[in-house]
C-alpha cells in the first residue's frame, strides 16, 4: 500500500478551521430568509433533546465514549443540535429543523474556537464535537450540500485525530473515539473512491488484541483494503491483473474473518440487540438503532 503523504495535515490547524468556516457558511446560507425566528428553545425542550439523543444514539455499541460523560459547554451544542433535528425529523416539524440548524451553526462556532486554542485542540471534547457535527449532517440530510458538509467534518476529525497522535489511543475513551472517526473515514474513502489515510491503517494494525473489539478492527482493515482497490481502479495506479489478485485475496480474507467470527464468542460484539431504527441513514451504513 502506498504510503499516505499527509495532504490533510499540511497546515492542519488552519485547514480544519477553514473546513468549519465553510460548513458554517453553508449552514447559515441554507436557512430560509423568511423563516420565523421568534420561536426560541426552552430549557425543557433542551432537556428533552439531550435525553432523546442519549437514549437513541448512545449505547454499548455506538458512541460509547459518551456513556460516562457529562457534556461540557462545547459538547452540549452539537448534542442538542443532533437531538433536536432527530425529534424534528420524526415529527416533520419544519420550525424544529430550523431551530436545530441554529444550534448546529453555534456548535460550529464553538468548535472553531476550541480548534484555535492550543490548550483545547487535542482534548477529547474537541474531536468528539467535530464528529458530532458530521452526525448532524447525516441526520439533517437534505441534498448534496449535506454530503459536502459531512465530508468536510470527516476530514476535520481525521486531521484532529492525527494531530493527537497515537498517545490519544492510550485510554479506553481515546480508543473508542478512534474507532468512531475511523468508521467515518472509511465510509468517506469508499464513497470518494479514495484511500483511507495510511496512519489510520497503521494504527488499526498496531492495536492490541481485544476479544470484544478485535473482530471489528479486523473488518475495518479489510474495508481499508477495499477502499484501496476502488481507488487504484479509479486512478489506474495498478494493473488489472494486480487488482484482480488483490480482490481475490480480499475475498479469501473476508470469508476467513466471517468463519472465525462465527466460531467465536467475540462475534457477539458485532451483533446488535433487536430493536427499531430511530432514523434512516442516507449513507446506508452505521445506522443507529434503538436498543432500549
Amino acid at each position: 500500500m502506498r504510503a499516505w503523504r499527509g495532504e490533510y495535515v499540511k497546515g492542519a490547524k488552519a485547514s480544519i478551521i477553514d473546513i468549519l468556516i465553510n460548513a458554517r457558511t453553508q449552514a447559515s446560507a441554507s436557512d430560509s430568509p423568511t423563516a420565523t425566528r421568534t420561536r426560541q428553545p426552552s430549557r425543557d425542550s433542551e432537556t428533552v433533546a439531550q435525553t432523546f439523543f442519549f437514549d437513541h444514539f448512545v449505547d454499548a455499541s455506538h458512541l460509547t465514549f459518551l456513556q460516562e460523560i457529562v457534556p461540557d459547554d462545547l459538547l452540549r451544542m452539537p448534542i442538542l443540535a443532533c437531538g433536536l433535528i432527530a425529534i424534528a425529523n420524526r415529527e416533520q416539524d419544519r420550525s424544529g429543523q430550523e431551530m436545530a440548524r441554529r444550534y448546529y451553526v453555534d456548535a460550529i462556532t464553538a468548535t472553531n474556537a476550541a480548534l484555535r486554542d492550543t490548550q483545547r485542540v487535542n482534548n477529547d471534547s474537541t474531536i468528539i464535537a467535530v464528529t458530532l457535527l458530521s452526525w448532524f449532517e447525516r441526520l439533517n440530510w437534505e441534498s448534496d450540500t449535506s454530503l459536502h458538509s459531512w465530508k468536510h467534518h470527516v476530514q476535520g476529525a481525521t486531521q484532529v485525530l492525527q494531530m493527537r497522535g497515537q498517545v490519544g489511543l492510550r485510554t479506553r475513551e481515546g480508543l473508542e473515539i478512534f474507532r468512531e472517526v475511523r468508521a467515518h473515514a472509511i465510509l468517506h474513502a469508499l464513497l470518494a473512491e479514495d484511500r483511507v489515510p495510511e496512519f489510520i491503517v497503521q494504527w488499526s494494525q498496531a492495536l492490541d488484541h481485544d476479544t470484544v473489539q478485535s473482530p471489528a478492527d479486523q473488518l475495518a482493515i479489510i474495508a481499508c483494503r477495499t477502499a484501496l482497490i476502488r481507488s487504484a481502479s479509479k486512478t489506474g495506479d495498478m494493473t488489472d491483473e494486480r487488482l484482480s489478485e488483490m480482490a481475490e485475496e480480499l475475498e479469501t480474507d473476508l470469508v476467513s474473518w466471517s468463519d472465525d467470527c462465527s466460531s467465536s464468542k467475540s462475534s457477539e460484539a458485532l451483533r446488535r440487540a433487536p430493536g427499531t431504527f430511530c432514523w434512516h441513514d442516507p449513507l446506508g451504513a452505521c445506522s443507529c438503532c434503538c436498543n432500549r
